[in-house]
C-alpha cells in the first residue's frame, strides 16, 4: 500500500433543494435572485463545487450539485446557504425587516443523492415552474437571466 498516491478523486451529485425562511416568496425580486446566484458562484469557485442545474421557484430553488468527495452535503449546505444569506441581505437590505434574526433560509433541506437518475432529476428541476402552475414566460426569463 503506498501513502498519498491514493486520494480519493471524483463527487457526488445530489438534489439539493432550499426553502426560504416561512416560505415567503423572495424570489420574485430580480436582486434577490442575482445576489443569490452571485453567492453561489462564490462558493463554487471557492470550493470546487459546481451547481449544474439551478431553478428557482417564487419561495425556494431546487440546484443539481456536484459536491467534491472531500467535503461533506452538510458543509456544502452551510457554504450555500451561509455565503447567499449574507450576500442577499447585503443587496436587499429591506429583507432584514422580514427576517429580523439574520436567517433567510429555513433550517431544513432537501438532498437526494442521484445515481443513474441525472437526467430524470435534471427534467424534475427544470420542470419547477409547471409542476407549481407558474407561467411559462417567467421561466424563460429566469432561465436567460441565469445563463
Amino acid at each position: 500500500m503506498t501513502s498519498g498516491t491514493n486520494a480519493k478523486k471524483g463527487n457526488l451529485k445530489a438534489h439539493l433543494v432550499f426553502v426560504s425562511k416561512c416560505r415567503f416568496k423572495v424570489f420574485n425580486n430580480p436582486k434577490t435572485l442575482a445576489a443569490c446566484k452571485a453567492a453561489f458562484e462564490e462558493v463554487q469557485q471557492n470550493h470546487g463545487i459546481v451547481l449544474s442545474e439551478m431553478n428557482f421557484v417564487e419561495n425556494h430553488l431546487h440546484s443539481l450539485a456536484e459536491i467534491p468527495l472531500g467535503i461533506s452535503v452538510r458543509e456544502t449546505v452551510q457554504f450555500l446557504k451561509g455565503v447567499s444569506s449574507r450576500r442577499i441581505f447585503q443587496a436587499v437590505p429591506n429583507l432584514r425587516r422580514r427576517y429580523p434574526r439574520g436567517s433567510f433560509w429555513s433550517r431544513f433541506y432537501h438532498c437526494s443523492p442521484v445515481g443513474t437518475q441525472e437526467e430524470t432529476v435534471v427534467g424534475y428541476i427544470r420542470g419547477q415552474q409547471e409542476h407549481h402552475g407558474i407561467a411559462d414566460t417567467r421561466q424563460k426569463k429566469l432561465t436567460a437571466f441565469f445563463n
